[in-house]
């Protein structure tokens, strides 16, 4: 939105309107609202608001969790829940340690796993100054160096790489790094594949600041290579957009301080053991085929290529943290549709902007009915129905059927939907609207049916928005009625 506000802008905006709390120290509740740039917004110059991007924050959970504000930007319950449910097992940082942190020798053993990055050149164009210090490190002429477009994810081969091309720095960075067992990260994420990377390396090679290493320990190597793994996945990727700072909210980029916050259980932290350690054990496999294909001179498909080994190993980090259908779905549509939305490039329409289609709405459809079922008797059946559409807005009914084998969703669109809007609004106590840019985005129970009015964007038909969805209804039907078996006494 920032670029579409303020022209070349570099960084997010932020408008805060605050006045004097009475009582000193007292926690207090204050609206965020976090609108998300669409079309409107793009033609019109008119920021939109709904419902979901509306959000009462109290300040202690501030002063508790600074990332909050990132969490309620794009989060929703479904997505908090398995946020919460991963950030409870162990993390990369209760394992490894900063290289920074340890510089003295004698605070290092070879039993150690560390992290850090590579080492920054000299400026040439300062090199004259005798006021400018820079350093001499023999070894960065000598050993392959790497530059970061002849990065591989999963598999490093130095072969065939020629040293840099003088000895002056400014850094020797993490010396460790540059040889033995080993992960490579660069920290920018690419809009081509918009996921982390991670390579494994054995053989020795030097690279620059802009690529993180994590040196492994005699003994530890098939840990590494999992990690390698795990860090190329969809849930990577997903969980650092949530909980990192400045990826989702400045540059698509992860910081070493950041990678340190990501998840690194090992099976026997994880509620299915067995499933775990069986995804684990062929993510490893994956890691040693692709080590024998980077040292394999024969090999012309790079991993990169091969999208289908991608789309594995997403499955397999899935089963690795014991994920859920449901789960599932939060992840793959974040990375999908959300992701590529927050960074777009310039002149580009995201995916997300787009008018809903028939596919697009059946699908919400079906992950709403499958996720509702869990809340009502066997006996009942939910149907939905479009009601009626216009180029803004779009009317589901819900119908709760008795001894119906079979739900459906079909689309009847034979009212005008300012039709549909009135008959509505004699069973709500405040008007609706009547400027249909602030995309009002609301539930209404009447009689034995339940009424979604709903943007007809894309965001807001995503199979994950269903999932979010069913549990607002849920958690509706227990506050209105008291049971969640029947909406006709709401």
């Amino acid at each position: 939105m920032r670029l579409q506000l303020f022209d070349s802008a570099k960084a997010p905006a932020a408008l805060v309107i605050f006045s004097k709390n009475h009582t000193q120290d007292a926690d207090y509740r204050f609206d965020y609202w976090a609108p998300k740039s669409d079309i409107n917004l793009k033609t019109n110059r008119l920021i939109t608001l709904s419902q979901s991007d509306r959000n009462v924050i109290a300040s202690h959970m501030v002063q508790d969790n600074p990332m909050v504000f990132k969490n309620c930007f794009w989060m929703n319950g479904p997505q908090g829940k398995l946020l919460n449910y991963i950030k409870l097992f162990p993390g990369i940082s209760d394992l490894i340690g900063v290289y920074s942190n340890m510089r003295n020798a004698s605070s290092q053993n070879d039993n150690q796993w560390l992290i850090g990055q590579g080492f920054r050149p000299a400026k040439k164009n300062q090199m004259d100054n005798d006021t400018y210090r820079y350093q001499q490190y023999e070894v960065i002429a000598r050993i392959p160096h790497l530059p970061v477009r002849k990065f591989r994810t999963l598999a490093q081969n130095f072969d065939d790489l020629p040293p840099w091309e003088n000895s002056n720095i400014d850094s020797t960075g993490f010396q460790k790094g540059y040889d033995g067992p080993r992960i490579l990260i660069p920290r920018s994420i690419t809009a081509t594949q918009y996921r982390l990377r991670a390579s494994y390396a054995q053989n020795p090679g030097s690279f620059q600041e802009s690529i993180v290493v994590i040196s492994v320990p005699k003994g530890e190597e098939r840990r590494a290579k999992l990690l390698t793994a795990l860090l190329n996945s969809k849930l990577f990727l997903w969980f650092a957009f949530h909980d990192t700072a400045s990826f989702g909210i400045e540059r698509p980029k992860v910081l070493q301080s950041e990678l340190l916050r990501l998840p690194f259980p090992s099976p026997k932290d994880l509620p299915e053991c067995k499933r775990s350690e069986s995804a684990g054990n062929k993510l490893v496999q994956i890691v040693e085929r692709e080590i024998q294909n980077a040292n394999d001179t024969f090999s012309i498909l790079s991993s990169a290529e091969n999208p289908e080994l991608f789309k594995k190993i997403d499955r397999l980090a899935y089963d690795y943290f014991c994920l859920s259908d449901e789960e599932i779905i939060l992840v793959e549509d974040t990375v999908k549709y959300i992701i590529p939305a927050v960074h777009p490039p310039k002149k580009s329409y995201p995916i997300i902007w787009e008018t809903s289609n028939d596919d697009d709405r059946k699908a919400y459809a079906d992950v709403l009915i499958r996720s509702l079922k869990e809340w009502f008797d066997e006996s009942c059946s939910i149907n939905i129905m479009l009601e009626a559409h216009s180029k803004d807005l779009a009317i589901l009914r819900l119908s709760l059927e008795e001894d119906c084998r079979e739900e459906s969703y079909y689309e009847k669109i034979d009212h005008q939907i300012s039709d549909v809007l009135g008959e509505l609004s004699k069973h709500i106590n405040h008007p609706l609207p009547g400027n249909f840019q602030l995309k009002p985005d609301f539930r209404l129970f009447h009689d034995n049916n339940l009424y979604l009015v709903k943007p007809i964007q894309k965001r807001f038909w995503l199979r994950s928005t269903a999932i979010a969805d069913a549990d607002s209804i849920a958690l509706d039907l227990q506050k209105f009625s008291g049971s969640s078996t029947n909406w006709s006494n709401t």
